[in-house]
């Protein structure tokens, strides 16, 4: 039985995303009959602040004023009592529970992560924005793993692209002598051959590995019985954004449940009601399978929107949900300036044929895995 230890952003990462693609990656690979675990690896004490600073320091100054801001409004929030802390606790509770049923290791940190370089048959990293190079670490390359030909990706997405020649050479230099590398997403591929590696696979992400009926089994039923619009929104503008959602969820009949990442709550509109006994994953499933509609700028409500075959419109046209859509034919959920409520009319998804592609796309990424992790046995 091969064991494989899989590097993503997992270690108290309260994001609903990242945490269900780690749930997803883990489980798939133990019900093939791995033994899979998550490194808990704490990224703080990895240079990951230091690389955000300088990333902070880079920004104009309305957006690092924004910023803070912000920031300040969250810490200020949080020493209040009252429904929003009272989420918020609830939230990271619930958070906590879910992280600790996801198999993992002990806590590694920067300093000590090498301990385990040869402890496993394969390490996988992937997936999520591990390869970001503004703000993920060495340890996210697998620099800690002697032998390369145990590394893999899967699925890992960079998000930034405009590579100077000195990063261009150092990602070059860290995956060059992977057994197998497979991106999330088009742009990331691009780059990557550009750079003169070849055989660089696109996948789905780990929470397509699994299918609908395997997260019913997790899925939270809300707690609401009336009908409901359900919007996520984690990116820029989403006071502005909620109260589109609120008009849309008005014109439709529909109440409105609109949440974005723990702590951030104040950023939208003052009078979207909050849910005081928190959202953990779990539940965010089940706000998901259970909504009329779906609005969200977030790339994994949407992967979550098409396995749940919901309707769903999405802010934001970066290459993550833009090589998503565009494999599945559903750019036209994308929502343009004229704004939510005149785009969500006759947009009908025709699931028949997004649901034949979703299981295409499920089995080429789990025959590049089942390769990636048995080829070369013969020669052992």
């Amino acid at each position: 039985m091969k064991k494989i230890a899989i590097i993503t952003i997992y270690h108290k990462n309260y994001n609903y995303g990242g945490q269900l693609q780690a749930y997803a990656m883990t489980s798939f690979l133990n019900k093939k009959g791995y033994t899979a675990k998550q490194i808990d690896f704490d990224r703080v004490s990895g240079g990951f602040l230091k690389n955000k600073g300088k990333v902070f320091m880079k920004w104009p100054y309305s957006k690092k004023k924004e910023f803070i801001i912000n920031h300040f409004q969250r810490w200020k929030s949080s020493k209040n009592s009252g429904t929003f802390t009272m989420q918020y606790n609830n939230t990271i509770k619930k958070f906590d529970d879910f992280i600790l049923e996801i198999p993992h290791t002990s806590k590694y940190n920067k300093s000590n992560i090498s301990q385990i370089s040869d402890n496993y048959d394969f390490y996988i990293t992937g997936s999520d924005q591990v390869w970001n190079m503004d703000y993920c670490t060495d340890e996210y390359f697998l620099e800690f793993v002697k032998d390369k030909k145990k590394c893999i990706s899967y699925a890992a997405s960079m998000q930034v692209l405009d590579l100077g020649e000195t990063s261009r050479q150092k990602l070059f230099k860290q995956i060059k002598d992977y057994k197998a590398i497979s991106v999330r997403e088009s742009g990331a591929k691009n780059l990557i051959e550009s750079l003169g590696i070849d055989n660089v696979s696109l996948v789905c992400d780990p929470v397509m590995l699994l299918d609908k009926a395997q997260w019913d089994e997790i899925a939270k039923e809300p707690d609401t019985k009336k009908k409901y619009l359900f919007a996520y929104l984690i990116q820029r503008n989403k006071k502005e954004r909620s109260i589109e959602c609120e008009k849309l969820a008005d014109k439709l009949g529909l109440e409105l449940i609109c949440i974005t990442s723990p702590g951030w709550e104040n950023d939208l509109s003052s009078t979207i009601n909050q849910v005081p006994n928190g959202i953990g994953p779990k539940e965010f499933l089940g706000l998901i399978k259970n909504a009329e509609y779906i609005v969200t700028d977030s790339f994994h409500a949407v992967s979550f929107s098409i396995i749940f075959n919901k309707v769903f419109f999405s802010y934001g046209e970066d290459d993550r949900k833009i090589t998503l859509l565009n494999f599945f034919g559903l750019k036209n959920q994308i929502v343009k300036k004229s704004g939510l409520q005149e785009t969500y009319a006759n947009r009908v998804i025709d699931y028949l044929e997004v649901n034949k592609k979703l299981s295409a796309y499920n089995n080429s990424s789990i025959e590049y895995l089942e390769k990636a992790l048995n080829s070369g046995e013969e020669n052992d």
